[in-house]
C-alpha cells in the first residue's frame, strides 16, 4: 500500500508486520509450514554426557544443540556416574569387590560405602566387606604365610587357614608360628617362662621333635651372636594342619653380656624329622628381654 504523501510508509509497514509475526520468521528458520511452537524442541545441558539432562540448563532450539540431550531427569549433571537408574553396589572396605548389596532407588550415590559397577573389580563375591585384607581377589597362602593362621578365609573360597590346600605344603612341615609373653627383664643365671606354638602345616603327620631356644641381639639365627638357653621342650606327634602350644622354662646364661635379647626358638634343630622345608623351623619373638 504506497503512499505517494509518505513514500517511507512502506517500509515501516514492512518493519511492523515484521515485528508483529516472529514466528513467520521462526517456521522460515526451522521448517517451512510449521508453527514455531510445533518447530523448536526444548533441550537440556548434559555437562558430564552421561545422556541425562540437567533440568534447570534449558534451550528451545530447531535442532539439537551440542552438549544437550532430549531428557531432563539428572540429579547432578556434574558427575556421569549419578543419574536415574544407576545401579549401586555397596563396597565398604574400598577393596574393589562388593558382597552384593545393592541400591537402585537412589538417583545421587547413597554413600562413599557404594560404587557403579564400572568402578569395582566384582559386583559381588567378597565374604567380609568391612576387610580389605578379604576379597575374591587376595591371596591364601603359600604355606607358611601369615595369611595362613590369621582366622581370615582371605581369597573368600570357603576356606580358611590350614583348611585352604593353599596353606597346606607337601609331605611334614614343622614351624614356630610364635614366641610371646617374654619378662621384660631377667637377670643372668635366673629362670624365665614364655609361651611358644608350633605347627605342622604340612599333609602329613609329623612324629615327636624337640624346640630349643637361644638369645639374640638381633633376632637371626646362625650369625654367630646365639646364646643357646639351657632348657628344652619336646614337641609332640603332630597331625596335619594341627597346633601344639606350650609355656617353657628356660635359664640366662650367667656368661652373657647384659643387653637386650630376642629369643629364638627353633624346632627340630637335629633333622629327626623329614620335613619338605628343613629352612622354616626358627621363629625370634617380636619383643625383646632386658638381660640386666
Amino acid at each position: 500500500n504506497y503512499n505517494p504523501a509518505n513514500p517511507d510508509s512502506d517500509a515501516i509497514v514492512n518493519e511492523n508486520q515484521a515485528k508483529g509475526n516472529e514466528s513467520w520468521y521462526a517456521e522460515e528458520s526451522c521448517n517451512d509450514g510449521v508453527s514455531a511452537a510445533s518447530a523448536k524442541g526444548a533441550y537440556y545441558m548434559d555437562s558430564d554426557a552421561d545422556g541425562y539432562g540437567d533440568p534447570n540448563e534449558a534451550v528451545q532450539s530447531c535442532t539439537r544443540p551440542q552438549g544437550y540431550v532430549t531428557d531432563n531427569t539428572d540429579c547432578d549433571d556434574n558427575d556421569a556416574l549419578e543419574h536415574p537408574g544407576q545401579t549401586w553396589y555397596k563396597d565398604t572396605d574400598g577393596d574393589g569387590y562388593s558382597d552384593g548389596t545393592t541400591n537402585t532407588s537412589s538417583c545421587l550415590r547413597p554413600s562413599s560405602a557404594f560404587k557403579s559397577a564400572s568402578s569395582l573389580t566384582a559386583t559381588s563375591g567378597d565374604c567380609k566387606d568391612n576387610d580389605k585384607a578379604v576379597s575374591p581377589g587376595a591371596t591364601e597362602g603359600a604355606a607358611g604365610d601369615t595369611t595362613c593362621r590369621d582366622g581370615k578365609d582371605n581369597d573368600c573360597d570357603g576356606f580358611q587357614d590350614l583348611k585352604d590346600s593353599n596353606c597346606i605344603a607337601s609331605g611334614k612341615d614343622l614351624l614356630i608360628t610364635s614366641v610371646s609373653n617374654l619378662p621384660t627383664a631377667k637377670k643372668r643365671g635366673r629362670d624365665f617362662s614364655f609361651n611358644v606354638t608350633v605347627l605342622n602345616q604340612g599333609g602329613q603327620a609329623a612324629g615327636k621333635s624337640v624346640i630349643r631356644y637361644y638369645l639374640s641381639k638381633n633376632a637371626v639365627k646362625g650369625d654367630g651372636d646365639d646364646f643357646p638357653l639351657r632348657g628344652s621342650n619336646p614337641a609332640p606327634k603332630l597331625k596335619s594342619g594341627k597346633f601344639a602350644r606350650g609355656n617353657p622354662v628356660v635359664t640366662v646364661p650367667r656368661t652373657i653380656s647384659p643387653d637386650y635379647y630376642y629369643l629364638i626358638a627353633c624346632i627340630d634343630e637335629a633333622n629327626k624329622v623329614s620335613e619338605s622345608n628343613e629352612d622354616n623351623n626358627c621363629t625370634a619373638s617380636a619383643t625383646t628381654m632386658q638381660v640386666k
